[in-house]
């Protein structure tokens, strides 16, 4: 996600096409190539708007790891 100018309109583009979600992505907003400095919390509000029932998780085996994932 930190290559993606705007994480809105990809997502919305993305749940006319699917209704479920599992994404692992990494965040580091100190990357010398990330143009998306949003926050993983962020990026989660954005995707309540266009897919319920998501959790955000942080697995143990990267600190700048998580995983967001469609629960219905």
């Amino acid at each position: 996600l930190m290559y993606l100018t705007n994480i809105d309109y990809t997502f919305k583009k993305l749940s006319k096409i699917s209704d479920k979600i599992v994404m692992l992505n990494w965040y580091n907003e100190n990357h010398k190539n990330c143009i998306n400095k949003t926050n993983p919390e962020n990026i989660l509000k954005i995707l309540k708007k266009y897919y319920s029932g998501l959790v955000i998780e942080y697995p143990y085996f990267h600190k700048w790891g998580y995983l967001i994932k469609s629960v219905k």
